[in-house]
């Protein structure tokens, strides 16, 4: 299907340099270059423009909630799709804040420098119930040269890439399992990457430090070993000296790759490929699929352009998103993709000056897509896990519609022992709260949930 594909896209900007005439011919005739017929609005950024901003993170979470974290640890979610915005208290805020990613499972994970006490500085802290509660996993190591660490999350383990050394001579990876173990030095297996896609590509270059030979991808399949698999020009010779930006997988051996020197799309795990690398697509940066199947790519067209192409057929053609009527201007370096779990893509530049944050106008679902078919039909409080429990445990419930939402913990008494969190928007779906009991003596709990006017509530045992 791919075989010397070449970009059927008239290139506007060549063809006003080189033939004019045609140009005012097309004008005439009324011909213009095809558009895509996706487009986005402009979110205006919640942080102030400058240090606030500088090296800033925006990740996804649950329930469509989406969260910016500043580079200093403060948490800001929305729970409208970026139209407003509010902070929420953290273990970690104040402090250095290395890097984060979120999950649609509602698991946020934040590399930060907080000290803990008997610990070390580079700890991660994860959060299983969508921000609301915070636990850290204890000493990470952190190296001077430590730059954005790449972060892996899944509902049982965390993985992170770590640049530890100059020039990527000491990158690591780390994995936890289960949120309650010790770090290893494993590479976690299989991942679900930031489009939510599960991938069998592990590394690839581009991430932390490296400057000189970028030319391969790292591929890990259960149960076998590791390959490396050298990507190519379409006429069999392997580049050398590029840099692969992400990756899009489409299936085993279908493979969508944005590069430094183009997009180079494989349907046969590595053995032949096909490259786009037109002027408008000669450096390709950000590349993402949504659930719909469109793939979205970012790319550099000049020092101070980025232009943005969506392709509904695979990659193998591609139309330029129009960005005109958009206040916002994509900057040279540093954007990302992210897509939150009701199907909004966002293009985030955490470096950028510019005041907003772009958004699809419309979300891009699969019509097998759990979190829509799946939708709780009432308001359901769960028994916690584990129970009897010591020291956490997790409280479930589910909303059938968005609600202003309290949870609190009550001794056999009847005594309020905490209030977790209080009269809280939640979007509807299934959420997940970790209690953590500290202090509190063994014994028979209540916790209650409060949805309007409903209230539910269930017992739990704790053993110490």
């Amino acid at each position: 299907m791919f075989k010397n594909k070449v970009l059927k896209r008239i290139d506007m900007l060549k063809i006003s340099t080189i033939y004019p005439a045609l140009i005012l011919f097309c004008y005439i005739l009324g011909f213009s270059s095809p558009l895509a017929q996706t487009s986005f609005i402009d979110i205006e950024h919640p942080l102030t423009a400058g240090a606030d901003r500088y090296d800033s993170e925006l990740i996804a979470g649950a329930n469509g909630h989406i969260f910016i974290i500043d580079n200093e640890g403060y948490l800001l979610r929305s729970i409208d799709n970026g139209l407003s915005w509010e902070s929420i208290e953290t273990p970690f805020q104040g402090y250095e804040m290395y890097g984060a990613e979120g999950s649609h499972q509602g698991i946020l994970v934040v590399s930060s420098d907080k000290y803990v006490p008997g610990e070390g500085a580079g700890n991660t802290w994860v959060s299983l119930d969508n921000g609301l509660t915070w636990q850290g996993l204890g000493y990470l190591v952190s190296g001077h040269y430590t730059y954005d660490p790449s972060i892996w999350v899944k509902p049982e383990s965390i993985t992170i890439k770590r640049v530890e050394t100059e020039f990527g001579l000491g990158t690591n990876f780390y994995t936890i399992y289960d949120y309650d173990d010790d770090w290893t030095t494993d590479m976690g297996g299989q991942y679900v990457m930031p489009n939510g896609n599960e991938m069998k590509i592990l590394q690839y270059s581009g991430q932390g430090a490296c400057y000189t030979v970028c030319s391969w991808l790292l591929i890990v399949k259960q149960d076998d070993e590791d390959i490396l698999i050298p990507v190519y020009e379409e006429d069999g010779e392997e580049i050398m000296n590029f840099v692969i930006r992400d990756v899009v997988i489409l299936s085993d051996e279908h493979w969508v790759l944005s590069t430094s020197l183009g997009i180079h799309i494989t349907e046969d795990g590595g053995q032949n490929w096909t490259v786009y690398d037109e002027d408008s697509f000669r450096y390709t940066y950000n590349i993402i699929r949504t659930a719909s199947g469109k793939i979205f790519a970012e790319t550099i067209y000049s020092v101070n352009e980025r232009r943005l192409f969506e392709s509904s057929d695979d990659g193998e053609t591609w139309l330029e998103v129009n960005l005109e009527n958009n206040q916002s201007v994509l900057p040279y370096w540093f954007g990302r993709f992210v897509m939150s779990s009701n199907g909004y893509l966002y293009i985030y530049h955490k470096y950028s000056w510019s005041n907003y944050i772009l958004r699809s106008e419309n979300f891009f679902t699969s019509t097998a897509d759990e979190s829509v078919l799946n939708l709780p039909k009432s308001v359901k409080l769960h028994q916690n896990y584990p129970n009897p429990f010591n020291p956490s445990t997790i409280i479930s419930f589910d909303l059938a519609t968005p609600a202003y939402t309290t949870l609190e913990i009550y001794d056999i008494q009847g005594r309020l022992v905490e209030r977790v969190f209080s009269n809280t928007y939640m979007q509807e779906g299934t959420h997940k709260v970790t209690w953590n009991s500290g202090s509190h003596a063994s014994g028979v709990y209540f916790y209650r949930v409060q949805v309007g006017n409903e209230v539910l509530s269930q017992k739990m045992l704790l053993i110490k």
